[in-house]
């Protein structure tokens, strides 16, 4: 929606849905999202602009490099968490080596995960 005119259709199609199935919207639990150069001086029916939604798991924002950031850097702190406990237990030094260098060509980070070895 780029315009005062796209909110109004946009409303006029809630309300024919909502007469069509006697469902309503729940003002209270939307959240507007401006996304690209929307202005948020815009009133979008009484919802609040948020600066992030997350729909099914995937964090969305402004823009999509932001997008990208906010769910890619979660995953992958909650996957560097996991792969911590695995590694202080369960691997020997031989496949620490090779998890180390996983871990670095996939994240870019030259530092050593917990009890890394100097040959990494």
């Amino acid at each position: 929606m780029t315009s005062q005119e796209d909110v109004r259709a946009v409303r006029d199609a809630i309300a024919c849905y909502e007469k069509a199935t006697g469902a309503t919207m729940n003002i209270e639990k939307s959240i507007a999202l401006a996304v690209g150069t929307w202005d948020t001086a815009c009133e979008m029916m009484g919802i609040p602009y948020s600066e992030e939604i997350k729909i099914l798991g995937v964090r969305i924002r402004k823009t999509a490099k932001q997008s990208a950031l906010a769910s890619w850097m979660r995953l992958a702190s909650l996957v560097r968490t996991q792969a911590r406990g695995a590694y202080s237990r369960d691997l020997n030094v031989a496949q620490r080596i090779t998890y180390n260098r996983f871990i670095q060509g996939v994240t870019g980070r030259k530092d050593q995960i917990s009890g890394g070895c100097s040959l990494c």
